[in-house]
């Protein structure tokens, strides 16, 4: 009875291996095993805060993103993503690398299959943590409206420097930090706020994941002016020297494009530049002065466009004279109380003295030179008087001229 009973034990035992074999076999035919590899997987570095506190910055060399092998159940790992998984690597201070573990975010299937990183380790670059400040400066992009003006001057930021913090090796290659501002059709100034832009010496941007800025917004405000376009008024003063006369200027500059508040540039029409700049004094022959006309825009405007500086060639010309002798006969005797009548006896004509430029002085005649006496308050008799002359155009009379007039009764 023993033997039979330990005899159905080994049966029994065997009959359980041949159900397991079975198992298996029917499980691995319906739903194999299988191995398959997924890409994209992306490492989360964790404990980074010890480097920083420590002054230290990193860059990760190799090791962000990964592959991962999976094994398990054919009807499980066919349909894995990289979104499935969660890989981190914990740093270490001093310690340039870090262990890559990898989980599976789905709970109900990461007791069925198996997870190993193809790549075990991600490399870092770690340097000591240096800062450098930089001012931000402006670049523009667009133009304003018609009749507005803006540029790099008229943008501010608050703060107007901002603190970036990394390895040396990238703050070295940081040439300036910018805000890009495009005031395409801008009519009226604004507040925005702009995110700085650090570029290299050739203009390209740098990646700024590894750095740390004291500001990663700026406060800005980009002032629009109004422009106007206004004459330019030169005045001189003095006079040159005996015998020569100031004939005028000419200006390689007239007129100056400005740029203001609407209020003020509404306000003003014309830039004079003080008299005492040009000055004639004693002069006998041209003279060229530079005017740096940018010095005399008001402060509340700006120059935006043309010279900044005027030359004026001062026009200094020799003096011409020339004695015209008028006739007694054309001088017009004025002002002749009622119930008398008057004539002049002496001389027959007048050798009146003329001076200026020589186109001036030719354009003179005797006949269109006009001369009259006053006659006011006269009564009968011979009087001498004081002939007045009226000067030709652009020209100066010389002397004095005097006629003997004999006033009758009618």
């Amino acid at each position: 009875m023993k033997e039979k009973l330990l005899n159905n034990i080994w049966l029994k035992l065997l009959a359980l291996v041949l159900a397991i074999l079975a198992w298996i076999v029917i499980v691995n035919v319906s739903d194999p095993s299988t191995r398959v590899t997924v890409s994209g997987v992306k490492v989360e570095l964790v404990n980074t805060e010890v480097l920083i506190e420590n002054e230290y910055i990193y860059e990760v060399i190799e090791g962000n993103v990964i592959e991962v092998s999976v094994r398990g159940p054919r009807t499980i790992v066919e349909n894995l993503e990289a979104a499935d998984f969660k890989a981190t690597a914990r740093v270490a201070l001093m310690s340039d690398t870090a262990k890559i573990e990898v989980i599976c975010v789905d709970e109900s299937i990461a007791g069925d299959i198996s997870i190993t990183p193809k790549t075990e380790e991600v490399k870092l670059n770690l340097e000591n943590m240096v800062s450098e400040t930089f001012p931000v400066q402006a670049v523009l992009g667009g133009t304003p409206a018609s009749g507005y003006f803006t540029d790099e001057s008229q943008i501010a930021t608050t703060p107007a420097n901002i603190k970036v913090t990394g390895s040396q090796a990238v703050i070295d290659k940081i040439a300036r930090v910018v805000v890009k501002c495009d005031v395409s059709g801008y009519s009226q100034s604004i507040q925005t706020t702009m995110t700085p832009v650090l570029l290299d010496a050739y203009g390209k941007e740098i990646d700024k994941t590894n750095l740390l800025l004291s500001s990663d917004s700026l406060d800005t405000t980009i002032t629009v002016l109004k422009t106007k376009r206004i004459a330019i008024n030169f005045v001189t003063m003095g006079e040159p020297e005996s015998g020569y006369k100031y004939a005028g200027y000419q200006a390689s500059l007239t007129n100056v494009l400005i740029a203001g508040k609407e209020e003020d540039i509404d306000a003003i029409d014309a830039l004079n530049i003080p008299a005492d700049y040009l000055d004639v004094t004693n002069l006998n022959s041209n003279k060229t002065v530079v005017v740096p006309i940018q010095q005399f825009i008001p402060s509340n405007f700006m120059m935006i466009q043309g010279d900044t500086t005027a030359t004026v060639e001062l026009k200094i010309e020799r003096l011409y004279t020339k004695t015209y002798y008028c006739a007694t006969s054309e001088v017009k005797l004025l002002n002749l109380e009622d119930g008398y009548k008057a004539k002049i006896t002496t001389p027959v004509s007048l050798p009146i003295v003329v001076s200026g430029l020589i186109d001036d002085i030719d354009g003179v005649t005797s006949q269109n030179i006009v001369t009259s006496v006053n006659l006011e308050g006269l009564t009968q008799g011979t009087h001498v008087l004081k002939v007045k002359v009226d000067e030709p155009e652009n020209c100066e009379v010389h002397g004095e001229y005097t006629v003997t007039v004999v006033i009758t009764r009618n």
